[in-house]
């Protein structure tokens, strides 16, 4: 018999897909199996158990076009031995950034060779480190946003800090191909803090050593 709290059945409901792939695939991390995908789109996801001879399989469909997905059948019983070495097909560097998304953001400095290390402790599962670096850049990139759309965000930065700053000058400069070049920020205090200062001026650059460079 299943139990009733068994986090995979049917009618259970879940606010996306990716919360039913991470759900989906810590099951099998936890039971010693691996499952392959028969299909995932925008509507419909369905998984069974990689072994040939088992019956486990969990179908999901999207309810009425929206992004929650709810279990409309399950087989939760298994048939096979289930799976005896270190690494699992199911830890992707996806469900590794799910698992860090919480730690990294309290601990910014979490690094790659940490993340092998607490996954192994936690799963049981041993993964490489370079997909332990991948899983800190998805999970970062979930947290931060894309350098994209940072600089996309830069003209109404500025006009909030003028506007915060009375005095304040910002002067944002674009490329001819409307791409961000530099940016000149005098805030109004320091420009009035000149007025005491003896007459030394000093100018200075930052170098960007993000993705753009710079």
């Amino acid at each position: 018999m299943v139990e009733p709290e068994h986090p995979l059945n049917i009618g259970n409901t879940f606010n996306s897909l990716s919360k039913l792939k991470y759900t989906c695939a810590t099951f099998a991390i936890q039971n010693a199996f691996e499952f392959k995908t028969i299909r995932a789109s925008t509507g419909r996801y369905e998984v069974l158990c990689k072994s040939v001879d088992c019956q486990w399989r969990v179908y999901a469909r999207s309810v009425k076009g929206s992004s929650l997905f709810r279990i409309r059948s399950a087989n939760l019983v298994h048939d096979c031995f289930g799976m005896h070495h270190l690494s699992h097909q199911n830890m992707t560097s996806s469900f590794v950034a799910e698992t860090i998304h919480e730690k990294l953001i309290g601990q910014p400095e979490y690094r790659p060779a940490d993340i092998v290390k607490d996954i192994q402790t936690q799963f049981g599962v041993k993964i490489n480190y370079f997909k332990a670096w991948r899983a800190k850049e998805d999970a970062l990139l979930q947290i931060n946003g894309t350098h994209e759309s940072a600089y996309s965000l830069l003209p109404k930065y500025c006009s909030d800090l003028e506007q915060a700053n009375p005095g304040s000058i910002m002067s944002l400069e674009r490329t001819e191909e409307n791409k961000f070049k530099r940016i000149f920020v005098s805030f109004g205090a320091s420009g009035q803090g000149f007025a005491h200062c003896r007459p030394l001026l000093g100018l200075d650059g930052t170098h960007l050593n993000s993705k753009y460079k710079g």
